[in-house]
């Protein structure tokens, strides 16, 4: 036996030995114990045998807990970054690099490290191998240097890069920063967006419908649009879903942990940048995914929320911050996330979280725009004495119920109610855990902004187990009949495949027609309580469904137009599942399942922008985007130049509100899974959409 695996040897069995006795601490035991065992297995090829002590030692300076789940250290390992470690990785470098590279890194003999693209990858594994090993054929040989001096050398280089980022934060937060000149946003300003020309919100209006009021681009004139400007935002592989928003002539966009780029909307320059330095490096991923959706704004300050479950507040002239809360606890197994966009309502910020597939409990919180503090918080699981906890049987299912709250709602200012959907519950697929109706899951609620108090509520699933929940952006309307009699509705094209109409202002139920295939349900009662089909429920041996789990539509925010009383959905059609109920409620990496959802091979599935008539639910038509589906989408915007907008994996389109004829499209470049938004300034309409990792801005040519 080699010394190198003798060595993994004893260190593995020591630390699986010491597990028992690690009573206190057994989280970070696991995991040096499960590197050691995938290791020596062969479950983790890319990291050497002769590294894994360097690495699971305790005190080792490198971040490697995400590596027992992760199996890749091209993804997981973290160099130190600390002031410390900087300071020591600067000394090491400057003794055994500088030679070569130069004290700044830019000596044209080791080529210019400040650029961070290296021979063989960018990453901090990649960058501390070269370190220790060198590159063979050049003059760079191994360094000799020990492990925990490599990777702070290994921080040191990569901080180079960052410093060398013009668009950088000051590390002096009291330096004088970039200004931008925009105007303060009014109550009255969000209550008048469609006026506006601006993109105010998340939705671009309080009532959800993503319509614009502009012309200018329309029918006649989509076929000139053209790329006007692209910004390229950093980062890894994964999309952004951010609806940028529009205040005057300045662009917002934000990225998931909390970075935010002002962008001058004529030229795409970036006029300053943000950048949070309090970001912990997350390992969890909730089945919502790592993004985030956008931002709010109210006067002179803009709200962003964070993937590790925080609310910002900064200036929205400077992007200075002004103060940050812990919405909730997003480490330490909790699994909360913020992926929604906050809403921003007067003299409150309402925000709502994910984690659906995490086995917690949802609420919504509101805060107060000045100070940050908590001003009521409302729970979707009753607890023991309140309303509608008796639907959860005599079980303690609910304390880990779900009904999580991750997309942004809509808000009536005229009544003060907050319309927001609630998610499934937990676990999924299992509800033997959680006898009963399992209130708020898988519902609509309305809630008084001023209070947290809740007014009504409708569920479009009771006892869900086929993750129905409601995931989506609700629409409020007018309906006026032919005698001049108006009703206050609000409406929502389901996952579950229904379009419902619902009463605004007490919840009833008015009808609701199917958009897409179904075989879950056979009807609904006077109270529209549907009734379920005794063999759609998932058992053991599996159970085929339609829609899928993820939905015959998902997050896609949807758009309305009033004036023609069409209902505009993105539509994912064909899509259906085996469910299996299993015995085992917990999955090894966390998730709080209690089954599966099983793809069903050889079922094409399509996307769809479908236009339903949102006074009988009946279909106008359909446009179908190329191929099948690959689980990438966005949002849809309408326009009343007559213009439906929207994206689907790398293609977005302008199609023809009246009839779904395809006007437009451009290939991006980029996975799109956001939402477009339509400004105007200096007599000009724009269209965004964020693609990939890029802010894509276009414009009519003359």
């Amino acid at each position: 036996m080699s010394r190198v695996v003798r060595t993994g040897v004893m260190l593995a069995a020591g630390l699986i030995g010491g597990l028992a006795a690690a009573v206190l601490v057994p989280s970070p035991i696991r995991w040096r114990a499960q590197v050691v065992a995938l290791t020596l297995a062969g479950r983790i090829p890319d990291l050497p045998l002769s590294e894994l002590p360097a690495i699971v030692t305790p005190g080792a300076p490198v971040w490697a807990e995400a590596l027992a789940t992760s199996r890749n250290p091209n993804r997981t390992l973290v160099a130190p970054d600390g002031p410390t470690d900087l300071a020591a990785g600067r000394g090491i470098f400057e003794a055994h690099c500088a030679s070569c590279h130069g004290a700044d890194g830019r000596a044209p003999a080791g080529g210019d490290l400040t650029s961070g693209q290296f021979r063989n990858g960018a990453g901090d594994w990649a960058v501390y191998r070269t370190v220790r090993a060198g590159i063979a054929g050049t003059p760079m040989g191994p360094s000799g240097l020990d492990p925990a001096s490599a990777w702070r050398v290994t921080g040191y280089v990569r901080h180079l890069a960052a410093e060398a980022n013009p668009y950088r934060a000051d590390a002096d937060p009291t330096a004088a920063r970039p200004s931008v000149d925009v105007h303060d946003v009014t109550f009255t300003d969000l209550r008048q967006a469609r006026a506006s020309g601006e993109w105010l919100t998340f939705s671009g209006t309080y009532d959800g419908q993503r319509h614009s009021a502009l012309t200018t681009i329309d029918r006649t004139t989509a076929e000139r649009l053209r790329l006007a400007w692209m910004v390229q935002l950093p980062g890894g592989d994964e999309p952004l879903a951010v609806t940028p928003l529009v205040v005057g002539g300045t662009m917002f966009v934000n990225l998931p942990l909390g970075d935010v780029y002002a962008i001058d909307v004529l030229s795409g320059d970036v006029l300053w940048r943000t950048m949070r330095t309090d970001a912990p490096a997350l390992t969890a991923t909730a089945v919502e995914g790592r993004i985030n959706q956008g931002m709010a704004v109210l006067g002179d300050t803009l709200f962003v929320t964070t993937l590790d479950a925080h609310l910002i507040a900064l200036d929205i002239r400077t992007g200075a911050r002004r103060w940050t809360v812990s919405v909730a606890e997003a480490q330490g197994g909790s699994g909360y996330a913020i992926v929604g966009a906050p809403l921003a309502v007067d003299g409150r910020i309402v925000v709502g979280v994910a984690g659906g597939d995490r086995g917690i409990r949802g609420f919504l919180a509101a805060y107060a725009p000045d100070d940050g503090r908590r001003l009521w918080r409302f729970e979707t699981i009753p607890a023991d004495g309140e309303d509608g906890h008796d639907t959860w049987g005599t079980t303690d299912g609910w304390r880990r119920g779900g009904g999580l709250t991750p997309i942004t709602g809509s808000y009536d200012p005229e009544t003060g109610l907050i319309y927001w959907g609630v998610g499934n519950p937990s676990p999924a697929f299992n509800g033997d855990a959680r006898p009963g109706d399992n209130l708020y899951t898988s519902s609509l609620v309305a809630i008084d902004a001023a209070s947290g108090q809740l007014r009504w509520h409708y569920q479009f699933v009771p006892h869900d187990e086929w993750e129905y929940g409601v995931t989506h952006v609700p629409v409020l309307s007018t309906d006026v009949s032919p005698g001049g009699q108006s009703s206050r509705l609000v409406q929502l094209a389901s996952r579950n495949g229904f379009f419902y109409t619902l009463n605004r202002d007490t919840g009833a139920f008015l009808r609701a027609t199917p958009f897409a295939r179904q075989t879950w349900n056979d009807g609904f009662d006077a109270v529209g309580r549907p009734r379920i089909r005794p063999r759609a429920r998932p058992v053991s041996g599996g159970t085929f469904t339609t829609p899928g789990h993820a939905g015959a539509t998902s997050w896609w925010p949807p758009s309305y137009d009033a004036s023609t009383g069409t209902f505009f959905v993105l539509t994912r059609d064909g899509y259906a599942n085996t469910f299996y109920k299993d015995r085992r409620l917990t999955w090894p990496d966390g998730a709080f399942w209690g089954g599966r959802a099983a793809g069903v091979p050889g079922v094409a599935i399509v996307t769809e922008v479908r236009a339903i008539d949102a006074a009988t639910g009946d279909l106008r038509w359909r446009y179908r985007f190329p191929g099948t589906v690959v689980g990438s989408a966005g949002g849809l915007l309408s326009t009343a130049g007559g213009i439906v907008f929207a994206g689907e994996k790398a293609r977005f389109v302008a199609l023809d509100a009246r009839s779904g004829h395809e006007l437009w499209n451009f290939h991006t470049g980029g996975i799109v899974v956001a939402a477009p938004v339509t400004y105007a300034r200096e007599a000009r309409q724009f269209v965004t959409i964020v693609a990939g990792r890029a802010v894509l801005t276009f414009s009519l040519t003359p």
